[in-house]
């Protein structure tokens, strides 16, 4: 995995700053009355840098939080308009979203992409799930 502000891709070369994660949302975030009710979704993404931002005791007890001196790993991720789906489940997109901000724990795993110069669209190659495991005899 690599962040693509901070690593030079060469123009032939393999593009590894693109990953899916977790995000949490609100079910019920377009309804004003409804309880709000998480669910986790995959998104897509590019990688554009990881930030460590460190907790000092000095900044735990401005802030009125109890829990001692700790470190946060931030994904900077650009995130992937996606436009339509394969019947299998493969994405495609053709624009960039906003940036979205994540524990780096939220990344899973790094995916391709490969450009369908037919439909004008990059289909996100996925092999993180079952159904696309590899069986060695």
């Amino acid at each position: 995995m690599s962040a693509s502000d901070l690593v030079r891709r060469q123009e032939d070369g393999r593009d590894a700053t693109f990953v899916r994660y977790d995000r949490f949302v609100d079910k019920n975030a377009r309804f004003k009355n409804k309880p709000v009710e998480m669910e986790r979704r995959d998104k897509f993404g590019q990688l554009l840098r990881v930030v460590i931002v460190p907790i000092t005791a000095e900044m735990d007890a401005h802030l009125h939080v109890d829990g001692g001196p700790r470190t946060y790993a931030l994904a900077v991720i650009r995130t992937v308009k996606i436009e339509k789906r394969h019947s299998l489940g493969m994405s495609y997109y053709s624009q960039m979203g906003p940036v979205d901000v994540v524990d780096l724990d939220a990344v899973r795993f790094v995916v391709g992409r490969v450009y369908d110069p037919s439909q004008r669209l990059w289909a996100i190659v996925d092999r993180s799930d079952i159904l696309a495991s590899t069986q060695v005899q």
